[in-house]
């Protein structure tokens, strides 16, 4: 990573590294919660929350809560067509990393989850129009700044 970011507009691995964390850090700053004299700290780790997304499972449960909110557990299972367990385990992992929440049995995505769906799709638009125009995406050429 850092043989493609240096020089790069004055980024390097490390100023990136440094940025993610602090981003990391300030997400999770503000999303503390009092609870009676317990502070919960929620983890939003965008890089953990971004992998679990990217796991076929999740997506599909994503979509279909993106889709209509909320559902319950055996209309999630209805519409992913998951096993119970793999249904229960994937539920269990998206909302360990902050991606689902649950009320009264039903299943909501939360708004930090529709956040990163709706930037990975305009990501997604982005990349798929530069690649139709016939863009390398992959070339040192479409690198910001001086070439590296």
């Amino acid at each position: 990573m850092s043989g493609v970011l240096n020089g790069c507009d004055g980024l390097d691995a490390e100023s990136v590294e440094n940025d993610t964390y602090q981003l990391n850090d300030r997400i999770s700053d503000e999303s503390s919660n009092d609870v009676g004299s317990v502070k919960v700290q929620i983890s939003l780790d965008i890089t953990k929350a971004l992998r679990k997304l990217s796991n076929i499972n999740s997506m599909r449960i994503a979509k279909a809560l993106y889709a209509k909110s909320p559902r319950t557990f055996s209309e999630l299972q209805s519409e992913t067509r998951l096993e119970p367990n793999i249904l229960s385990r994937t539920i269990y992992e998206m909302r360990a990393n902050s991606l689902l929440t649950q009320k009264d049995k039903q299943y909501y995505l939360t708004k930090y989850s529709v956040v990163l769906l709706d930037a990975v799709n305009r990501m997604r638009i982005d990349l798929k129009s530069k690649s139709d125009r016939g863009e390398n995406l992959f070339s040192a050429e479409n690198i910001p700044g001086e070439h590296c």
